[in-house]
């Protein structure tokens, strides 16, 4: 449903769409640990990522009686590629300490190309046709004394380096942004006298976020309900990287051979961080509603996260074969350029629970398990002019099992058994206008079944 305040009517009254779609994507990972001399050992991940997708669309428009109005042509590809590598050498340096040093690294890169063009070859947008490339590099490095303090304490200190650089190309040139910080790092253990296993931890940390390489790359997405509330997307070339500086604490109690019951919280900073703004800005095309993403400021998130996991048998005798988890979180925050009450991060609900549980049948080779998903309606204030609601979330998954021996397995999955809608509402005040926008997206159960064959 689209309300209208003093808004110009839409262009059609009626629309006709064929679109076709090929993606294709490869992903491959590996881990190689060699130990060496000394008890010194080397572990080292890699993996790598290619994808290409190919998307075509003929728009045909209408008015009222029937008559063609326009024609609208869409094309867009798009081919990504990635590759990660990731290491930690570790070496004893005395009897209650060892040196650890290691690496990350992340390499991303996207060419895409898009064109849109009416009935008359008219480009629809500056940039139709053109070869945009975006690039994310992120390098970190780290050194740290591991020390086992005494029977109760140990923990690490050291020093971490990473760094962010971000590339966008197009024919009017590169835009580029560099950052990195040299932070502290700082963990604790202390193990509970009188418990086995019982531990409390607490750690500092500092991090980047890199920005989505999509929206890096400043080709818009035209919306033909062009609006506030359906504006254009866009990316933004010049955005730096989320500076997230947190601290953790967690009190953990174990069960049995596999079972914890676990208290958790937590606190970030975040410098730089990047929201969508939505804006009348003009185009080859006349004006237009764009949302473009932006760095804003400062915000401030914390959180807390209750944990229980535990096999049956291990707590009660004759207990069936059932292996339960859940966990329960709740989650605040606020944006400091943007006015409350509900200034949260974006898509950041105030509280999700899980729970679930499988059951390992004894006469036959069989585990039946499901579990729930729950998370409450939630009301962000996403810019001074932007209002979003999202509707409550209850997804119920259901699995089955068959083991036929240590290699080959037969899974049959259904994902989503509630089928609930999708409800959502998107608020935008600008110019004066209040326009309001509700949108109700039918969800579906997904059926699978899986043979499963370990090499």
């Amino acid at each position: 449903m689209l309300q209208n305040a003093g808004l110009q009517p839409p262009e059609y009254n009626l629309a006709l769409t064929s679109t076709h779609s090929e993606s294709t994507f490869l992903r491959g990972f590996g881990n190689w640990v060699h130990k060496l001399d000394g008890a010194s050992k080397l572990d080292v991940k890699f993996g790598f990522g290619a994808g290409h997708s190919d998307n075509d669309s003929v728009r045909y428009q209408y008015d009222a009686a029937g008559v063609f109005l326009n024609r609208y042509v869409d094309t867009a590809s798009v081919r990504d590629r990635s590759a990660n590598s990731g290491g930690k050498y570790s070496t004893p340096i005395g009897r209650q300490h060892a040196l650890a040093a290691g690496w990350d690294i992340e390499l991303g890169h996207r060419e895409e190309t898009k064109t849109s063009l009416d009935k008359d070859g008219k480009a629809q947008f500056d940039g139709s046709g053109d070869n945009l490339t975006a690039n994310t590099r992120r390098l970190a490095a780290f050194v740290q004394d591991e020390w086992d303090i005494s029977s109760q304490w140990s923990g690490y200190a050291g020093v971490r380096w990473e760094g962010i650089r971000t590339t966008s190309s197009n024919a009017a040139g590169d835009i580029s942004n560099t950052s990195s910080v040299l932070s502290p790092l700082l963990h604790a253990v202390y193990r509970i006298p009188g418990s086995q296993k019982d531990q409390i931890r607490a750690s500092l940390t500092k991090s980047y976020k890199a920005a989505n390489i999509q929206d890096l790359i400043a080709l818009p997405s035209l919306s033909r309900l062009n609006s506030p509330s359906r504006p254009d997307r866009t990316g933004n070339p010049n955005l730096k990287p989320e500076l997230a500086t947190g601290l953790d604490l967690a009190y953990e109690h174990y069960l049995g051979r596999a079972g914890i019951v676990s208290v958790s919280g937590f606190i970030r900073d975040i410098d730089d961080l990047i929201r969508r703004d939505i804006s009348q800005q003009q185009t080859s095309i006349g004006p237009r509603w764009v949302s473009t993403p932006r760095n804003i400021g400062h915000a401030r998130t914390k959180g807390i996260e209750l944990e229980a996991k535990f096999q049956l048998q291990e707590l009660v005798a004759d207990a069936p074969a059932i292996d339960f988890r859940s966990n329960y979180s709740h989650f605040w925050s606020s944006v400091d350029d943007i006015p409350g009450p509900n200034n949260r991060l974006d898509a950041q609900p105030k509280q999700t629970a899980n729970v679930g549980l499988d059951y390992r049948m004894k006469a036959v080779p069989l585990t039946l398990g499901g579990s729930l998903n729950w998370t409450p309606e939630t009301l962000i204030q996403s810019s001074l002019s932007q209002l979003v609601y999202t509707s409550r979330k209850r997804s119920l998954d259901a699995y089955a099992l068959w083991k036929f021996n240590a290699r080959n397995q037969l899974r049959i999955s259904a994902n989503n058994l509630a089928a609930e809608d999708a409800i959502g509402a998107n608020t935008v005040i600008g110019n004066g206008l209040t326009q309001l926008a509700n949108t109700i997206n039918q969800t579906y159960t997904v059926w699978s079944v899986k043979y499963e064959m370990k090499f």
